[in-house]
């Protein structure tokens, strides 16, 4: 007989606790901020190394944007679903289950193109106002703070936005159009576009919030995972909302020991998401480690949405 310890961990079923996602969407769902808080800090400190360890792997990924042409790809089609194979870590946890390093690569399994897909899907909903809200911020920077155009293209550079579309498109980021009317306004009005884009980037974010859990954890469906987040998130925008700034704060402070302290407050950011979903379809935290039964390769599985 199969020895429970050397069983696959799985995530949450509907014996374990866990409902459809349309029961959360019809009754309804709470957190408070700082529970989720202190469980996501107890969460990520059980295994701390082992989440660190991960997660520096999920940035490490990012330098995979330097290979030219191909490179600007690499975040979607890697650093994206590292992130999610965190997440997936993070749950299985939640549960009662030990993490493993293996998770960090259950992304890119059977579920690798739905996920793929519902990344897609969120960049592309958020993609007009984050574009705008980047490009105002970048442009505001410049002439609030002084300096030159040469500067301005470095500092683009730096950041590989401009570097890719030279790559890829043969155009300079500065020489686009809406680029240059920002470059022309005054820094008040620029400001104003500024804020307002990056509310509705923000609002956008909300009610994409949960679309990689839903993959991650129900549905083979990036549109039905975009529509369930959602509605989901409607049920406690304002919640969400603050969450959304606590979580903003929390990586401001820990980008101030010369960003060092974001290796702690990014895994905590992702563990914050996770345990707020888990509480939102209703998965039990688990108190003690329980025997594991048999599950899927990336080490949750659940129930499908119907």
């Amino acid at each position: 007989m199969r020895d429970p310890k050397d069983a696959k961990p799985v995530g949450p079923t509907k014996d374990a606790g866990a409902k459809d996602v349309d029961d959360a969407i019809r009754d309804g769902f709470d957190f408070k901020l700082g529970e989720v808080f202190r469980e996501s800090q107890a969460l990520l400190n059980k295994h701390l190394w082992l989440y660190i360890g991960a997660f520096l792997l999920c940035i490490g990924s990012v330098l995979l944007i330097a290979i030219p042409y191909v490179g600007i790809f690499c975040l979607p089609l890697v650093t994206y679903p590292l992130v999610g194979g965190l997440m997936s870590m993070f749950l299985s946890a939640y549960v009662g289950n030990k993490p493993q390093m293996k998770a960090l690569f259950s992304q890119f399994s059977g579920k690798y193109l739905p996920y793929i897909g519902a990344t897609f899907i969120q960049a592309l909903v958020v993609s007009i106002p984050g574009m705008l809200s980047n490009a105002s911020c970048l442009v505001w920077f410049h002439k609030a703070f002084g300096g030159t155009r040469d500067l301005f293209g470095d500092m683009l550079y730096w950041m590989q936005v401009d570097m890719q579309w030279k790559k890829i498109l043969h155009v300079n980021f500065t020489d686009l159009p809406f680029v240059q009317t920002f470059m022309e306004m005054e820094p008040a009005k620029l400001f104003a576009i500024l804020a307002t884009s990056f509310l509705v980037y923000f609002v956008l974010m909300v009610f994409t919030l949960f679309i990689q859990m839903l993959i991650i954890d129900r549905t083979n469906r990036p549109i039905e995972a975009l529509c369930k987040s959602a509605l989901l998130a409607k049920k406690r925008f304002w919640k969400l909302f603050l969450l959304g700034w606590v979580v903003i704060a929390l990586n401001n402070l820990g980008a101030l020991p010369v960003g060092l302290g974001l290796i702690y407050t990014m895994p905590m950011s992702i563990a914050m998401l996770v345990i707020v979903y888990a509480k939102a379809v209703g998965v039990k935290k688990a108190h003690a480690e329980t025997p594991s039964m048999k599950g899927d390769g990336a080490g949750l599985s659940g129930p499908g949405i119907k």
